[in-house]
């Protein structure tokens, strides 16, 4: 999450960022010590205990963490678990491509 949020912030500013949390068991508390730990502002990130987001991105119900997924306009652009430098770099060639 770190190395993401410095990558989107450096390279693509206007682009919004979210870190979705699917967790039941972690709290608005747990997610603001987890951000700050981080060094992440917390309002990147989302609680969805419900799952309504994390469902339209998983078909058969079955998640992995971290996930990215990358939007343009509510339009599906993109989905990966973990990064790494070329995932960073397929990321950056996505979101040039406006």
């Amino acid at each position: 999450m770190p190395e993401l949020y410095a990558f989107m912030s450096k390279e693509f500013p206007d682009v919004s960022l979210l870190f979705v949390d699917p967790l039941e068991i972690d709290s608005k508390a747990d997610i603001r010590k987890f951000a700050k730990k981080l060094i992440v502002p917390s309002e990147l990130f989302y609680k969805d205990s419900m799952g309504i987001v994390s469902k339209r991105f998983f078909k058969g119900g079955q998640y992995v963490f971290p996930t990215i997924v990358g939007l343009r306009e509510l339009n599906y652009l993109f989905r990966y678990s973990g990064i790494d430098a070329e995932i960073l770099a397929e990321i950056k060639n996505k979101l040039q491509e406006r």
